[in-house]
């Protein structure tokens, strides 16, 4: 989003304002139904405006001299059977549960280049390089320490599904070359989603920053299998 886009949403804004006062103070009485409707105009062009000064923030922060993309750039993406064809392997396998009651684990995010088919590369944001992001294997009981490092261009955050902390603890922005410790006690079984919780968040993880937690009961464990997989 340019400064232009943002001035224009801008102006917008204030025409939508002006408009709903003039048609509130002047000619002819004006019903109940049009007053909320008029509000309402004017709330969605708030939000529009509040969007656009974000993407324009997002945007500059987010530029650099190498011309690299705000959100994923992909170039090109095969279809039907042929991209299930051309898609690279990449181990699914579940990892060991970490042993020790703390388990410690560094998330660096990077911007990196990835490719997702042979010579289809797409710029994404992402945490410790891959996407989707390393899977963690923990048990009922276990400490989870997160050491959080913004190594990317823009505000970027880290939340756990099934994590029993604070919501302002757990989904704080941390800017450009911060970094936050985060710590919890894994207390409930299943596989939950880590991700970036960062406004817009839908658009963070489309860019590639997720990944999953796995967290055994060893009171209640499950049918024995040769093998395990994350998908």
């Amino acid at each position: 989003m340019s400064t232009v886009g943002a001035v224009a949403a801008i102006a917008a804004l204030a025409v939508s304002i002006l408009a709903y006062l003039r048609a509130a103070r002047g000619g002819p009485p004006i019903s109940l139904r049009v007053r909320p409707l008029g509000a309402l105009v004017v709330l969605v062009a708030a939000a529009a405006t509040a969007g656009a000064l974000y993407a324009s923030e997002a945007s500059q922060a987010t530029s650099t001299r190498t011309a690299e993309s705000v959100w994923c750039q992909i170039h090109h993406i095969p279809h039907g059977p042929a991209a299930a064809a051309e898609a690279p392997n990449k181990p699914a396998a579940l990892p060991p549960v970490a042993k020790g009651k703390i388990v410690r684990r560094t998330v660096v995010v990077q911007n990196r280049t990835i490719e997702i088919a042979p010579g289809v590369r797409v710029n994404a944001w992402t945490f410790n390089g891959t996407v989707p992001a390393p899977t963690i294997h923990l048990r009922v009981g276990q400490t989870l320490k997160i050491h959080f490092v913004n190594h990317g261009t823009t505000w970027h955050s880290w939340d756990s599904h099934g994590a029993e902390i604070p919501y302002q603890h757990a989904n704080q922005d941390i800017g450009v070359g911060q970094t936050k410790n985060i710590t919890y006690v894994a207390n409930q079984p299943g596989a939950f989603l880590y991700h970036c919780f960062t406004f817009p968040g839908a658009a963070h993880i489309a860019a590639g920053m997720y990944g999953a937690i796995v967290v055994d009961d060893p009171k209640r464990p499950l049918p024995k299998a040769d093998k395990q997989f994350v998908l």
